[in-house]
Formats: structure tokens, C-alpha cells, sequence
């Protein structure tokens, strides 16, 4: 699910660059260009698969049960460091919004180990 949108980018770019090429082609002359006929040959990439495991920490079970159903283990781990009231509310959100099927015990577990993992380092509030 998250690898569309890198894919959809991506196929994007290779249609608008190759609309740019035959552009530029078609500006080169004003005649005709002979076109070689059709072939039935199938091209393909393969791209590379980047497996990334989430770091270990109390709740991985958790958060690999019930948050790798939409995420990938990258997307999660390239998350920005967020504090527990941050972290709180996006796995609310992501109850309440988008339906993840997900206890309130479940819920704490994900949010404290995302805070392990991802937490944002909390400075004591300073007096004037």
C-alpha cells in the first residue's frame, strides 16, 4: 500500500520524460520520420527489494501484528522522533479515522514502543 505512491511517482516521471523526448524529436524536423514497425517484445525491471526489520523493543510483536498490515516496517522507521502525546494521537487517529482494528491495551503497546524507538527526547520546561 505505501509503495504506491513512489511507484505512481515514479511511472509519472518516465511518461512525462519520454513526452519531453518526443517532443524534442518532433521539433528536429518538419518531415515525415519512418517509424520502425511494432514489436511483441515485453520489457521489464525488476527493482530492488530493501527489507528492513524494526529495531527490537517492547511492543514489536504488537506493532508488527497490527500496524504492518498498512505500513511497512521503512515507513515506520522513517518516521520523525515525536513525543507520547504525538505518538498517542496518531495511533488514535489511526483507530478512529482509518479503522485500525486495535485494542486500547494493544494501543499503549504501539505507542510505547514507537516512543522507544521513535520518541522525541524531552527537555524540562526552563523558569524565566
Amino acid at each position: 500500500m505505501n509503495n504506491t505512491l513512489p511507484t505512481l511517482l515514479l511511472a509519472m516521471s518516465l511518461i512525462a520524460g519520454l513526452s519531453c523526448q518526443s517532443a524534442q524529436v518532433s521539433k528536429k524536423s518538419d518531415t515525415p520520420q519512418a517509424t520502425a514497425p511494432p514489436t511483441n517484445t515485453i520489457h521489464s525491471i525488476t527493482l530492488p527489494a530493501i527489507s528492513v526489520d524494526l529495531p527490537a523493543g517492547p511492543g514489536k510483536e504488537t506493532v508488527e501484528l497490527a500496524c504492518v498490515l498498512c505500513h511497512t516496517p521503512r515507513y515506520i522507521t522513517q518516521q520523525p522522533p515525536f513525543s507520547q502525546e504525538a505518538w498517542t494521537n496518531e495511533v488514535q487517529k489511526m483507530k478512529k479515522t482509518y479503522g485500525a482494528q486495535v485494542t486500547d491495551d494493544q494501543a499503549k503497546d504501539i505507542v510505547g514502543y514507537l516512543v522507544s524507538i521513535r520518541g522525541a527526547a524531552t527537555q524540562p520546561a526552563t523558569k524565566p
